[in-house]
């Protein structure tokens, strides 16, 4: 998890001065003056509103989602999401020991600290 939080962490920091550059964000990654870690447990990629972690095993781990801070039509503008998906318990409990829930989402969003 931490992995994952520190990853797209950098690559949403990257985004956004790549935004302020070209005025745009980037959907490749060459693109953003970061290097994604190899990893066993998440894959990373970003669109135009959101740099993400998904996870790529069965260990079912929860999804790492941040927001862009001028991403067009998204109400979560800026924000930094551990998502308890799939949703279940052991994925409720990690999310919400890094964070609150975040009541304008449905109850598997947790804001990051």
């Amino acid at each position: 998890m931490t992995e994952a939080i520190t990853t797209v962490r950098a690559l949403t920091n990257a985004q956004e001065v790549y935004f302020m550059k070209n005025g745009t964000y980037t959907t490749n990654l060459a693109d953003l003056d970061v290097s994604t870690p190899k990893s066993d447990y998440y894959t990373y990629a970003c669109d135009q509103q959101t740099c993400y972690g998904h996870t790529t095993t069965s260990l079912s781990l929860p999804v790492v989602e941040f927001y862009m801070q001028y991403a067009q039509n998204s109400i979560s503008l800026g924000k930094h999401f551990c998502i308890a998906a799939p949703y279940n318990e052991i994925n409720r409990a990690i999310c919400s020991s890094l964070g609150d829930r975040d009541t304008t989402r449905d109850s598997r969003y947790f804001l990051l600290k």
